[in-house]
């Protein structure tokens, strides 16, 4: 917790020192027409770019009880910050309808994760096992829905979204876990001073596809299953400052919480194999950069 706090308050220190600057600079000009950008067309603005971003996640997985085995949580656990990339692109036009809005994004994680667990098949040693193990992560989401102007400096945005979620877990000879998901959520945004635009957001849907593959090795043959969908909530917030009418900076923090239902068992050679339910909850804080249009 005193990480994630330290974090943000980088972050958001960060994001002052920044605003500060153009501050003394006198807000260069981010209007074409001059003068600069504050209410509905700061956040249209705002809206209209592309973006490069550092991100930190805080990766907490908990397997909470195998119901085929019947054995009861917790069984396993991975923690831990997890570096990465984001890219986002992002347009709101009046094409047909006004404010009409887009957004993708493409995110990417590498790193490690501390892991608490047992000996397989074995009740009441969660914690027996210390170790690290790699995690990988691969996450798409896209959003389509249409901007509502609210007074002279506020917008809400309803939406549809989609997007997909793979992770290759290090542990043992490697696991691979993926759904994709569909929802609707919200976002609402205002302009409070010039050329800065404040955003918060939430989607609630289901996950789709939910799925794993458990690699092979010598001592285990490894399989592949379905797991149970389960209903997936997404929040978060940002704040972007135009520091000219092109270059952007943005602060955000992400999150998302899902959980996996227990796989169909998988008979073996000699054994029966299965993925217990499980519990993801993810922070994301992130650092970045973008190109107004």
């Amino acid at each position: 917790m005193r990480k994630q706090i330290s974090r943000l308050a980088g972050i958001a220190a960060a994001f002052c020192l920044a605003a500060h600057a153009a501050n003394a600079a006198d807000l260069l000009d981010v209007n074409p027409q001059g003068g600069t950008v504050f209410g509905s067309s700061a956040i249209r603005h705002a809206n209209n770019q592309i973006e490069l971003r550092a991100t930190d996640t805080d990766f907490n997985y908990l397997e909470t009880g195998d119901p085929v085995f019947n054995l009861p949580g917790p069984l396993d656990e991975e923690r831990g910050w997890v570096p990465g990339l984001s890219l986002n692109f992002s347009e709101m036009q009046d094409v047909g309808v006004r404010n009409l809005y887009i957004d993708a994004e493409l995110s990417w994680s590498r790193g490690h994760t501390k892991y608490i667990g047992a000996p397989i098949g074995t009740t009441g040693a969660f914690g027996s096992i210390i170790s690290r193990s790699g995690a990988q992560v691969l996450d798409s989401n896209f959003r389509f829905g249409e901007g509502f102007d609210v007074g002279s400096n506020g917008m809400l945005t309803p939406y549809f979204g989609i997007g997909s979620h793979s992770w290759n877990r290090g542990v043992n000879a490697g696991e691979l876990y993926s759904h994709y998901y569909v929802g609707a959520g919200l976002m609402a945004q205002v302009s409070p001073f010039n050329a800065t635009v404040l955003s918060a957001y939430g989607l609630i849907g289901t996950t789709l596809a939910s799925h794993i593959k458990v690699a092979g090795d010598q001592t285990f043959p490894g399989f592949s299953s379905s797991l149970r969908n389960s209903v997936l909530y997404k929040f978060g917030a940002s704040a972007d400052y135009a520091l000219t009418q092109q270059l952007h900076l943005m602060a955000g923090v992400d999150a998302t919480a899902f959980t996996y239902g227990a796989s169909t068992p998988v008979q073996l050679v000699g054994a029966l194999a299965n993925e217990p339910n499980s519990r993801t909850f993810t922070t994301t804080v992130n650092l970045g950069l973008g190109y107004g249009f």
